[in-house]
């Protein structure tokens, strides 16, 4: 909310405050939507939270989902493939470390034997 000056202002309300604005909707004195203009409480979840605060949530509207028929079928297809998918990751992600690891060792077997055959060499052309 801004003042008359353009500067941004926080409401706080205290607990009393809260308190009798949900017992006016538990009462049903108001609906959530009444109270808010009632009271000019800005944020449309303002007095949603106080209500799961203080206990009240049998007042909440109840939700109701709404989906297509075979979209149960499809999130379960869909979470299926996602573990598979995961699955074949993490095997890959050993194999690709696996490797690395050997190549790691060639790499060390290798330089071992560069250097062998360079002190070979150079002590070959000494003599």
């Amino acid at each position: 909310m801004k003042t008359e000056t353009g500067k941004q202002v926080r409401t706080t309300y205290s607990c009393a405050f809260k308190r009798k604005v949900v017992e006016e909707i538990d009462a049903g004195k108001f609906t959530m939507n009444r109270a808010r203009d009632f009271y000019d409480i800005p944020g449309s979840n303002t007095i949603r939270d106080w209500i799961i605060k203080y206990g009240k949530s049998h007042l909440l509207p109840e939700v109701v989902v709404k989906q297509l028929k075979d979209e149960p079928h499809q999130i379960a297809v869909l979470k299926a493939r996602t573990k598979e998918l995961e699955a074949a990751l993490t095997a890959m992600s050993l194999k690709v470390l696996r490797l690395e690891s050997t190549v790691a060792v060639y790499e060390r077997e290798c330089d071992g034997v560069q250097e062998k055959k360079t002190s070979i060499t150079s002590s070959s052309r000494n003599a």
